[in-house]
């Protein structure tokens, strides 16, 4: 939805095009036919290896994943309401006490592999600041274009390499 949608909003915003696609843009702007056909094949793939859940995120952590030393063989992508506009872009927006669980949870963790994805928000740097936080730019171009970042998080035993394309390797977390 995020992809089709204006900008990637979803409350009152709508799909690109409009619902009846006699919009300037439809809805196969936002990529091409045949690199998306190569990526649902890349994904077919792995399909089973890829696990999606609608649950709250922390639901699934202490519910869906391996118990004990077995986290360390699944990677977990988090990518958590922003802080800032999340009551304006999200169906499910988080409160400040619902940021602050998360990490309070997924920091305790310590043999699961994880990255998450935020707005630079200063109660997000405040919440992670024992962790690895770095920023990665993002590109907005709807009205006005310009740029801004975000953060990338994660335990300080994985580890991101590269610059436009980040490799991300889980290596044993210290005993």
């Amino acid at each position: 939805m995020n992809r089709c949608n204006r900008s990637g909003v979803l409350i009152g915003a709508g799909p690109i095009g409009g619902f009846e696609q006699a919009g300037e843009w439809k809805l196969d702007v936002r990529f091409t036919r045949k690199t998306l056909a190569e990526r649902l094949r890349v994904l077919a793939k792995l399909k089973e290896r890829i696990h999606i859940s609608h649950l709250d995120a922390l639901e699934f952590l202490k519910t869906k994943l391996p118990q004990g030393l077995r986290r360390k063989g699944v990677f977990v992508y988090l990518d958590p309401p922003y802080v800032e506009k999340g009551g304006r872009l999200y169906l499910n927006a988080y409160s400040e006490k619902n940021h602050r669980a998360l990490a309070d949870y997924i920091c305790r963790q310590k043999t699961l592999p994880w990255l998450m994805s935020y707005d630079d928000a200063e109660l997000i740097r405040e919440i992670y600041a024992e962790k690895k936080v770095e920023t990665q730019p993002i590109r907005y171009s709807l009205q006005n274009k310009r740029t801004a970042q975000e953060l990338i998080i994660s335990p300080h035993h994985v580890v991101m390499s590269g610059t436009d394309q980040h490799t991300i390797k889980a290596s044993n977390p210290p005993s």
